[in-house]
């Protein structure tokens, strides 16, 4: 177990824990890179909850990488409205409730180098929201909650060595993400 604890302007203090499984698959070289399962469990000051497991298991010598993230929180937050003329007096609180899966599948294409499809799942419910308030009454794209689901593109490089604790190497990453109705989303945009 591992103590998680940070500050944000959102969140307040936040405080948790987290547990790290980290192997090799049969078949990986010593010097490859590890295996992990990690859930982690996160209470802030502003009494927001959130909930994640991430995994990523490497296959076959590392020629493939599989990533996998679920993703639950319980989130009261401020609002102020959109654009640089908000005003504090304008704050306002609301529930957000937001549930998240995703799931990648990449594999390597060079040295340290995988190209991969990613699927993205995400469910937000907005609740609470101030009668007579900005969200209630201009009602701004999202203000309702909605679902975003995804099917995408990334290219990863990584020469670290090691998933944990890196000595050495570097990482980096690029994706595309297509939100589109047409695969189930409430929204049409895309993320790069």
């Amino acid at each position: 177990p591992i103590p998680v604890v940070y500050y944000t302007p959102e969140t307040g203090i936040a405080a948790g824990a987290t547990l790290i499984y980290s192997y090799r698959q049969a078949g990986q070289p010593s010097n490859g890179q590890r295996s992990s399962i990690f859930p982690a469990i996160i209470f802030t000051q502003n009494k927001q909850t959130i909930l994640i497991a991430r995994s990523r298991h490497n296959y076959e010598q590392d020629l493939w990488r599989q990533t996998a993230i679920v993703f639950y929180s319980l989130y009261p937050i401020k609002y102020y409205g959109i654009g640089d003329a908000t005003r504090v007096d304008q704050e306002e609180f609301y529930d957000s409730t937001n549930n998240r899966f995703s799931f990648g599948l990449g594999r390597r294409i060079a040295e340290h180098l995988y190209l991969g499809v990613r699927a993205i799942y995400r469910h937000t419910n907005i609740s609470k929201i101030k009668s007579g308030g900005l969200l209630d009454t201009v009602e701004p794209v999202g203000s309702r909650g909605g679902r975003e689901q995804s099917l995408g593109y990334y290219l990863d490089f990584d020469s670290a060595d090691d998933n944990f604790n890196p000595t050495r190497g570097v990482r980096a990453n690029i994706s595309y993400n297509e939100f589109r109705e047409s695969y189930g989303s409430s929204f049409d945009y895309e993320e790069i």
